[in-house]
């Protein structure tokens, strides 16, 4: 029996000690998966990790379009040590940038019970055309004093900015 016991304890013992085989896996690298419109995209990649050895895989789709807002997708692929991997990668395309607003040249300064001709501004943007905008003013030509006008300008993603004129009505 204390032989029996004693084969068993060896037995275990060299079972424990054996090594292990690494867990081969794919995995995304870290990388910038969101991105403004009409900005580069710097894909990261995906590899193949084997222990301590690092293997890339292959780009074998790339929907991305980074002039349209939307979600896209990276497809890579590598075959190794006979195994098919396969990674995905989900990039999004946003508008976070606010409309650009510059006032437009104009007299700014008139004089009581004139009129105030307000030329406005100009909007720009990294992605829409047409936009909401508001204007709110409180220019009373009647009496002397500085007012403003104020220019809210939303886009179609609600990315909002806002600028104010100031009018500066004086006696003559």
């Amino acid at each position: 029996m204390k032989k029996f016991l004693l084969i068993f304890i060896l037995v275990l013992t060299l079972a424990g000690c054996q090594k292990k085989a690494p867990v081969i896996e794919s995995s995304l690298s870290l990388g910038q998966d969101i991105i403004n419109v009409n900005e580069t995209h710097y894909d990261a990649g995906c590899n193949v990790v084997d222990g301590d050895e690092t293997i890339k895989m292959d780009v074998i789709e790339n929907t991305l379009n980074n002039e349209v807002l939307g979600d896209y997708f990276i497809t890579y692929h590598k075959v190794y040590k006979e195994n098919d991997y396969v990674c995905k990668r989900l990039v999004k395309v946003v508008d976070t940038i606010a409309p650009t607003l510059t006032l437009n040249n104009g007299v700014d300064t008139v004089f009581v019970n004139e009129i105030h001709i307000d030329t406005s501004i100009t909007v720009s943007d990294n992605y829409d055309t047409e936009f909401t905008i508001i204007t709110t003013s409180n220019v009373d030509t009647s009496n002397v004093g500085t007012y403003t006008i104020t220019y809210t300008v939303t886009d179609s993603n609600l990315n909002t900015s806002t600028i104010t004129r100031f009018v500066n009505v004086i006696n003559k």
